[in-house]
């Protein structure tokens, strides 16, 4: 190799390397992205693009929205209602420490009539899940034509960080009171199984038609202060007008709990 072509590789080198120096500012000035959960690549030692890893859990990313069951609006009297819904978590490994809902309760040609919104919480995998509010007051409960329930911003958490307490009932009994014509009173005794004390548990109950086998009724009561391992009786009144020989199924009356370890 002469003299002169070496000259001419060692320039070709050095223009090389300024223009890849040049070229590796340029990127880095104008088109690199620090790796981050949402650069929609996966790149930092994630589990799957944008999670798991240092983002947060591939299950918590791809969690399902709440289903819905059904949602109804019960009569209590001529100007005040009761609204439920039964909704499910078809998410085994996540649960929503808390999500906003509401009712949106129709008249005749769709207007609506009122909205009932809150917030509550559901535990990973949880399928039979109610939300109900009592004494919903209305110019009228003649004109309702339809109840629909939505829920949003679910605040997402792994199933080993919302564990959920473990309360059973005993004693489940029904009667329809003396004082009060014909006001039907479900009681029972709450107990905490779990390890953990309950500051409040939240007690639902919802009662069935016989033939049809839908949701006829729906209340709701709270007790507090529930000790591991203790128990509390509980008393829930539908002020609606049954009878003994109404319709009801005393037979299938569902009582659900709905507690969070603080």
């Amino acid at each position: 190799m002469t003299y002169r072509s070496i000259k001419q590789l060692i320039f070709g080198i050095f223009y090389f390397l300024i223009l890849a120096a040049l070229g590796g500012v340029i990127y880095f000035l104008f088109f690199y992205q620090t790796p981050s959960c949402f650069d929609n690549r996966k790149n930092q030692g994630e589990i799957g693009i944008d999670c798991g890893g240092p983002c947060v859990s591939c299950e918590i990313k791809t969690a399902k929205p709440l289903e819905v069951i059904w949602a109804k609006a019960f009569k209590i009297t001529n100007k005040q209602i009761s609204v439920a819904a039964k909704i499910r978590n078809p998410n085994l490994a996540v649960g929503a420490l808390n999500f906003n809902y509401k009712f949106d309760i129709y008249g005749p040609f769709g207007v609506k009539l009122r909205t009932f919104t809150g917030n509550s919480f559901i535990y990973p995998g949880e399928i039979n899940k109610y939300i109900i509010g009592a004494g919903i007051d209305l110019p009228s409960t003649e004109d309702i034509t339809a109840v629909e329930f939505g829920n949003s911003d679910w605040q997402w958490v792994d199933k080993d960080q919302f564990i959920k307490p473990e309360v059973v009932v005993r004693d489940l009994n029904s009667t329809f009171s003396k004082n009060k014509e014909n006001f039907l009173e479900i009681g029972g005794v709450a107990r905490n199984i779990s390890s953990y004390n309950l500051d409040k548990v939240g007690i639902n109950v919802i009662i069935y038609e016989k033939e049809s086998g839908l949701p006829l009724a729906a209340s709701k009561t709270e007790i507090k202060n529930l000790i591991s391992l203790k128990e509390i009786p509980f008393k829930v009144i539908f002020p609606e007008a049954f009878t003994p020989s109404s319709s009801l199924d005393l037979e299938k009356i569902e009582v659900t709990f709905e507690a969070k370890i603080q």
